[in-house]
């Protein structure tokens, strides 16, 4: 329940007692999103085609526990694979047959597994079979099996015989090669790209080769990725990065006498790899992306494996969303049944996902991040899988986007914790926030204040000061309604996804009407606690006269003057972050709409 004035008709018993309550909620502590006990949430994002990004925050939602890495992700057969590496070193993994990652649970093995310290995707070797590839802390590598499932019991084989004196640094990476077989691809603490394939050769199961050796291929470092392409009767490509932050390819085309042969692949002049890069095999060929170290984006891509390879640089359609590549942190690339698409964490944080018909194709740019029913920035490079219903991208939380944090912030620093600001004199409605719009009239107001029904005036202030888009919005509450639908921010209904940051709006939608509007700056389960202007308990001295603090309520239990109940809610979005829809009016409101707000005094 909001405490306000526009609960003014409520008896004063119950006022006192809602006043006690906000007395001793912890609104200070807790005014941003739910509190992240650790910095090692994760959050995913599922993007529909259309481009709109629903975030959830995974291990408050207690699907995946708290992490150090982001999880891998996998679509095998339609069904979305996940697997993470806790950090105590244990390995759980779930399965799902929906966009939607299933709780995850420790992978029970026939012997019990040393620390962790990565794994590889799921892969499906065979009709039934589940196969995963884990790295131990000592740069060991094992594999196992499942043909239960998930939940099935997995069968260890330790390689670290096969691997003789090898020591792993990165990887590894698992694939089913065209022949059928079971490869693993390795980088060592030397710099070596190692091949380990399940091809029976000499009586063993497991062998090793040194692809390094037998296709001169260049120090590298940080971990490979393959790929077999379709077009190239099946030649199998791997893509590196090497010490020196060039692009080498290693292949199996039979070219020069020799299994595998490897070469450098050209970038732009001067572009130097800033991570890992990624590969795709496409119906017309291969492409790969990855991060700069001048936090750019290039893509190269060809119809086969041996080129000519093209490059293209996906730079300017950062930018133009005013974003960069973050260089250290690898990018996803997958391929889509309509072209190819890069996930990657910006410099800001946030997560952006590219999307092109084509290698060869300017791409369309999403910010995952700052849409309305997500907001967290992510705090590592994504995993990201195709699926029937659109893309998933699973990272490590970042915390609330930078703008959330400014507007909470901002809106808590004005209310009776805070600066206690008041009406001056009180039952004037004389404030600072309608002067600083130059709004309202100044009789019998104190310099720098001007008088209104002011809730809308501070919502406004709050979100101008902290640089959210504010276009269209007046000193009537309902313009913020009319904003949020014309940039697609606006989520109608008292518990339709509220977020820190969002403006909550009382009224009617159906006759456009709005009587109150604030700013939530928590969410608590079911509950959101707001802050807003022209509002506050019942005193002595009047009621509805400060920035007030209402403690946590339910908002479907929220009603203003006892009838209007919350319209919803409108997430705030940085300028030229989201294109507007002509169509949507925007309607400024009468003075008589305005004085009607917030008791009508």
């Amino acid at each position: 329940m909001l405490i306000s004035k526009r609960h003014r008709r409520t008896n004063l018993v119950v006022l006192a007692a809602l006043f006690a309550v906000a007395a001793v909620v912890p609104a200070r502590a807790g005014g941003a999103a739910t509190p992240r006990a650790t910095s090692v949430d994760s959050v995913a994002f599922t993007i529909t085609p259309s481009g709109t990004a629903v975030e959830a925050d995974l291990t408050a939602a207690q699907v995946v526990p708290l992490l150090t890495v982001a999880p891998t992700l996998t679509n095998l057969g339609g069904q979305l694979e996940a697997v993470a590496i806790t950090p105590t070193g244990a390995v759980v993994a779930s399965s799902s047959a929906t966009s939607s990652l299933a709780p995850m649970v420790p992978i029970t093995t026939s012997t019990p597994l040393p620390a962790i310290a990565a794994a590889s995707s799921l892969i499906a070797p065979a009709p039934g079979q589940l196969l995963l590839a884990l790295r131990t802390t000592t740069g060991d590598v094992m594999v196992v099996t499942s043909s239960g499932g998930v939940a099935g019991s997995w069968q260890v084989t330790d390689l670290s015989t096969v691997l003789g004196t090898h020591v792993v640094a990165a990887g590894p990476v698992a694939t089913v090669n065209s022949s059928g077989a079971v490869e693993l691809l390795l980088t060592t603490t030397t710099g070596q790209l190692l091949q380990v394939l399940a091809d029976g050769f000499g009586g063993h199961h497991w062998n090793a080769y040194n692809l390094s050796a037998i296709a001169s291929v260049p120090t590298i470092v940080g971990s490979p990725s393959v790929g077999a392409v379709a077009t190239d009767d099946g030649v199998e490509a791997i893509v590196a990065r090497t010490t020196a932050g060039r692009l080498v390819a290693v292949i199996n085309d039979n070219q020069g006498f020799t299994l595998w042969r490897s070469f450098t692949i050209p970038l732009p002049a001067g572009t130097l790899l800033g991570a890992d890069p990624s590969l795709a095999v496409t119906a017309t060929g291969v492409v790969v992306a990855a991060p700069t170290t001048s936090s750019g984006l290039v893509i190269v891509s060809a119809a086969t494996a041996s080129g000519p390879w093209t490059s293209l640089d996906w730079t300017p359609q950062l930018a133009a969303r005013k974003q960069s590549a973050s260089a250290g942190f690898p990018v996803a690339l997958v391929a889509t049944p309509t072209g190819i698409t890069v996930g990657l964490r910006a410099t800001s944080g946030a997560l952006a996902v590219l999307t092109a018909p084509s290698p060869a194709a300017m791409p369309t740019v999403v910010d995952a991040t700052n849409q309305p029913y997500s907001g967290e920035l992510i705090a590592s490079a994504p995993s990201l899988v195709t699926m029937a219903s659109g893309l998933v991208a699973v990272a490590l939380d970042g915390g609330p986007i930078p703008l959330i944090q400014r507007i909470v912030a901002l809106a808590k620093s004005q209310d009776q914790l805070g600066a206690s600001v008041v009406e001056t004199p009180l039952n004037s409605n004389c404030n600072p926030y309608t002067a600083a719009f130059k709004r309202g009239w100044t009789t019998g107001c104190a310099k720098g204040t001007a008088a209104e029904e002011w809730c809308s005036d501070f919502a406004n202030w709050v979100w101008m000061k902290a640089g959210a888009d504010t276009s269209g919005i007046t000193g009537y509450s309902y313009t913020f309604v009319d904003h949020g639908s014309r940039l697609g921010t606006f989520k109608a209904g008292a518990t339709n996804s509220p977020h820190p940051g969002d403006a909550v709006v009382w009224g009617y939608a159906s006759s456009h009407v709005g009587d109150h509007v604030g700013i939530v700056v928590g969410v608590k389960g079911n509950l959101i606690d707001v802050v807003s202007g022209n509002s506050g308990p019942a005193t002595p001295q009047g009621y509805n006269v400060a920035v007030w603090d209402s403690g946590y309520f339910n908002p479907a239990a929220s009603h203003d003057a006892g009838s209007d109940a919350i319209v919803g809610y409108i997430t705030p979005t940085l300028p030229g972050a989201s294109a507007p829809h002509a169509t949507v009016v925007i309607r400024k409101g009468t003075a008589a709409q305005i004085a009607h707000q917030d008791g009508g005094r």
